[in-house]
């Protein structure tokens, strides 16, 4: 829901510096992102795309207030979803804040309001919400240290400051073609001014979208020279992307005419048949599972939006959106499915529960321990639970309406999940083998 929200923003933002169907394409090529549609909205449950709302809301008050010459909103707003930001994932938004508001001013001459009164207010307020969470954090549970210490950390090991040398140059190079790759399929619209005839009749960006280009440049250094791309880091620059697509998109069918328009209509619903035909392909052969019935539906949906596209001269960015949204759909009633049929999770979360008799069910074994060190004076030790599937917890808290605990050590009488059994005085009630880490998980009552 929040990155509907983001979506909305995208198009908001555009609305106020162009037109409703440059807004409309940018926020729908953002919600149609590849990794997006088919794997962070829906799959992975991660915090990036919380994340990415607040990075981009910091991105676009500052610039909103700048463009208006409200110097007082533009630090604190910025520096408000900068602090938010900072709680949510560490210091990368304090880098993007430093980077996109100081090469900014600086890029536009008004480099001296970094010195300003209304700069040094922003920064205060600030650190009033970061060390005021803290505090409160550490009076409540203690050890805020560690805390702080594993943001960093994190925050370090997403640097790439924990790789080789190679291995960075390796991750550098193919870091943009990742990049392209899931920002499809917006990205393939910002290759078009890559012939310098096309590029040559396009007309000078407006300042909004001169922003967006300028701050995704600007910011972009930080994780490709990490040398490691990890998908749902980049969330933040597709945004940015798909706005950026959207201006070229625009411009590109006044260089190019309706017939262009048309051509581009048509390739999409030929993909979309292609991709039927392929989901037909992988079911008659059993590879996946999924009734006929859904891709007789699909394909008859496909050419109806085609019919309709010929007739209406509808949008490409719009075909391409319900193709997408279709495909996405048909994905749900075929692919994930058969992947839950495979894991199924609930159905073991269910014969565990059982097999407990009415106890909660506690995680303990041995895990892992951090040493996290700014210096020798900042240094603490972040211990770290055994790895489970994080789907075990998940449907074990649905079905006892309580969150899985850890402990450090079995308590006589309470029931267990570990990797490891005791050495004695207990009953064992089920073997797992959890094929994520390669090992059982033992489910026991201790004695």
């Amino acid at each position: 829901m929040l990155f509907f929200l983001t979506g909305f923003l995208v198009y908001r933002k555009t609305l106020k510096a162009s037109n409703r169907d440059q807004a409309l394409a940018a926020a729908l090529l953002l919600l149609v992102s590849a990794d997006i549609l088919f794997y962070g909205s829906i799959n992975s449950g991660e915090i990036d795309l919380f994340y990415s709302f607040l990075v981009l809301a910091q991105w676009f008050s500052f610039h909103t207030y700048w463009q208006s010459g409200s110097h007082w909103k533009m630090f604190l707003w910025s520096s408000l979803f900068c602090a938010l930001g900072f709680l949510t994932k560490g210091p990368p938004s304090v880098v993007f804040q430093v980077l996109t508001v100081g090469f900014w001013l600086w890029r536009k001459k008004q480099w001296k309001l970094i010195f300003s009164v209304q700069h040094f207010v922003g920064i205060l307020l600030f650190l009033s919400i970061v060390v005021a969470y803290f505090r409160a954090y550490d009076w409540k549970n203690g050890h805020a240290d560690g805390y702080i210490l594993n943001l960093f950390l994190e925050s370090g090991q997403k640097a790439g400051t924990d790789r080789s040398i190679w291995t960075r140059m390796e991750g550098m190079l193919t870091y943009l073609p990742n990049l392209l790759l899931i920002a499809l399929p917006g990205s393939a619209l910002i290759l078009l001014p890559a012939t310098r005839r096309f590029r040559k009749r396009l007309p000078p960006l407006d300042p909004f979208t001169e922003f967006c280009l300028f701050t995704l440049l600007i910011n972009i250094p930080v994780y490709m020279l990490s040398g490691r791309f990890v998908a749902r880091y980049n969330y933040m620059f597709l945004p940015l992307i798909a706005i950026l697509a959207a201006w070229i998109y625009q411009h590109s069918i006044h260089i190019k005419g309706e017939q262009h328009n048309s051509t581009l209509g048509k390739l999409i619903m030929a993909i979309g048949s292609i991709l039927l035909g392929l989901l037909t392909i992988l079911t008659l052969t059993g590879s996946i599972q999924v009734e006929p019935l859904w891709i007789g539906v699909g394909t008859l949906f496909t050419f109806a939006v085609s019919l309709w596209q010929r007739r209406r001269h509808l949008s490409p960015i719009v075909n391409i959106t319900i193709l997408l949204f279709t495909v996405r759909i048909v994905y749900n009633l075929s692919i994930l499915p058969t992947i839950a049929e495979r894991t199924d999770y609930p159905g073991l979360c269910r014969s565990w529960v059982a097999q407990a008799n009415g106890a909660s069910i506690y995680l303990t074994g041995s895990g892992e321990s951090q040493v996290l060190r700014l210096s020798n004076s900042f240094i603490d030790t972040l211990h770290i639970p055994p790895r489970i599937p994080y789907q075990i917890p998940y449907y074990l808290m649905r079905l006892q309406n309580i969150a899985m605990e850890y402990h450090d050590y079995p308590k006589s009488g309470e029931v267990y999940l570990s990797p490891e059994l005791p050495e004695h005085n207990f009953e064992l009630l089920n073997t797992y083998y959890d094929h994520w880490q390669q090992r059982n998980l033992y489910l026991f009552r201790k004695g």
